[in-house]
């Protein structure tokens, strides 16, 4: 469930900028710059909470994430490291990927593509 969490471009994205943010970040902050509608960042932030990646803090009505990052260190060692590339644990010298609507639209249209050739 995990793995099939972090297959989905626009949910590595979300999750690595929670992974990279020190403490929890609003939810609608994290998706603003990926155009997509509340609906569907609501059903990746499920998926991601589903799978054991992330917890959701409430605050009356805004909510807020958090990765469960020692949680996850615990259980499978080195594999949020892994997905974002982050040498020794060092948050700081993290190695940019591609971010932002072109890395994600250049990954859905491809799936786009194969849908109508089938």
């Amino acid at each position: 469930m995990i793995l099939s969490a972090l297959a989905d471009p626009v949910r590595r994205h979300l999750l690595r900028e929670s992974f990279l943010h020190d403490g929890p970040l609003e939810c609608a902050d994290a998706g603003r710059d990926i155009g997509l509608s509340p609906a569907t960042l609501s059903h990746h932030w499920r998926v991601l909470r589903e799978a054991g990646l992330t917890r959701t803090i409430v605050h009356g009505r805004s909510r807020s994430i958090e990765v469960r990052k020692s949680e996850m260190d615990e259980v499978y060692p080195g594999l949020l490291d892994a997905v974002f590339r982050v040498p020794n644990d060092s948050r700081s010298s993290f190695v940019s990927l591609p971010t932002g609507t072109d890395a994600l639209e250049g990954e859905q249209d491809g799936k786009t593509r194969e849908r109508k050739q089938s």
